[in-house]
C-alpha cells in the first residue's frame, strides 16, 4: 500500500469523472454506427466493406480502452490507500 497526496487523488477522481462518462458515450455512439452499418450490409445483401472494418476497429478500440481505464480505476482503487 502507498500514500498518495489529497490533491492527486482528488485529480484521479476529477479524471474518472471526465472521462468515464465520455468513454461510456463514445461506446453508445459507436454502437448505433455500427448497428446502423451492419443493417445496412443485411438490406444491400453485402457481406463486408471497408466502412465497416474501420467501424468495427474504432469500436473495439473505444471498448478496448473503456475496460482498460476500468481496469486502472480497480488498480488505484485496491493499491493506494
Amino acid at each position: 500500500m502507498t500514500n498518495i497526496s489529497h490533491e492527486t487523488m482528488l485529480g484521479l477522481i476529477i479524471a474518472t469523472g471526465i472521462v468515464l462518462p465520455i468513454l461510456i458515450a463514445a461506446l453508445v455512439y459507436w454502437s448505433i454506427i455500427f448497428y446502423k452499418e451492419k443493417r445496412e450490409l443485411k438490406i444491400r445483401e453485402t457481406k463486408f466493406t471497408g466502412r465497416y472494418f474501420k467501424l468495427f476497429i474504432l469500436y473495439l478500440l473505444i471498448l478496448f480502452t473503456l475496460a482498460d481505464f476500468l481496469i486502472f480505476i480497480v488498480f488505484i482503487s485496491t493499491y493506494f490507500k
